[in-house]
């Protein structure tokens, strides 16, 4: 089978490039950099372009191409980037499916985590290190991870199933984790204390260091967005994954956490 990726260099994308490819499949793919010896166009899927030559022929599309940061402030940005774009790309490819233009699954991931990841290992790691990485609300807010192995196997399936036509599936570890536990290995590891408090001093430090970050650019993480988005409560259920695709997260939580640990080690992150 050809399987084309988008976002074929990020993190979901390469570690589904590897999953398909092991399985024997022609894969292929588009990301902002090309790759030729991975065959991987350069490309912006937002525009036309030789990508979609290479896209020609595919008998399975995935699509991960995605910003997934919280540093961006502008909202035509958030739009063609992040999550507002999807939620709407969503209605129209299910739309099409009911018109039988196409046949189409939607899978929505929970926090992905893992070796490789940006938002959720390199990026906090490196802030922990920097002791600017804050959790507001007493690192009290809740964690709703799914290690990128159980996230792949739940895609291959959901992509494999007749039954998964037309059906949108929600794929996370199916468990709910107070931040300030999920991100304590991370700070055993390289030698600091978590920094937790109370939510209205995190967001007034977080303002805080985004004007200081707006004189270094690309230098904005810290951010009130970013301090919100840990106050979440609640996580996600994945019993219809369960139910329709036969699929259940074969890596905890434990298990996860050493495996993405152990290769922020690697990467020198680790205590100096």
């Amino acid at each position: 089978m050809r399987v084309f990726i988008t976002g074929a260099s990020g993190f979901i994308g390469r570690a589904l490039c590897e999953r398909y490819a092991a399985d024997g499949h022609e894969v292929r793919g588009c990301d902002l950099v090309g790759d030729p010896a991975r065959q991987v166009a350069a490309g912006d899927v937002a525009q036309p372009g030789p990508w979609q030559d290479c896209a020609a022929g595919s008998e399975l599309v995935i699509h991960t191409a995605a910003t997934v940061s919280l540093r961006l402030e502008r909202r035509d940005d958030i739009w063609r980037s992040y999550p507002d774009s999807k939620i709407a790309a969503e209605q129209v490819v299910l739309q099409a499916h009911l018109d039988d233009r196409v046949q189409c699954t939607v899978v929505r991931p929970g926090d992905v985590y893992g070796p490789r990841s940006r938002a959720w290992a390199t990026v906090p790691a490196e802030l922990i290190r920097q002791r600017r990485f804050v959790l507001p609300g007493l690192g009290r807010g809740i964690h709703s991870p799914v290690f990128i192995d159980n996230l792949v196997d739940g895609v291959v399936l959901a992509a494999a199933s007749p039954d998964a036509a037309g059906q949108v599936f929600t794929l996370s570890d199916g468990i709910g984790v107070p931040y300030r536990e999920f991100f304590a290995p991370y700070a055993e590891l390289i030698g600091r204390r978590l920094v937790l408090l109370p939510t209205p001093v995190a967001l007034g430090a977080a303002a805080v260091a985004q004007r200081v970050a707006r004189l270094q650019p690309g230098d904005n993480e810290v951010n009130p967005g970013s301090a919100r988005y840990l106050l979440r409560r609640g996580t996600y259920s994945i019993e219809k994954a369960r139910k329709v695709l036969g699929w259940e997260p074969r890596v905890g939580l434990q298990v996860g956490l050493q495996r993405t640990v152990g290769w922020l080690g690697e990467q020198g992150l680790g205590a100096r």
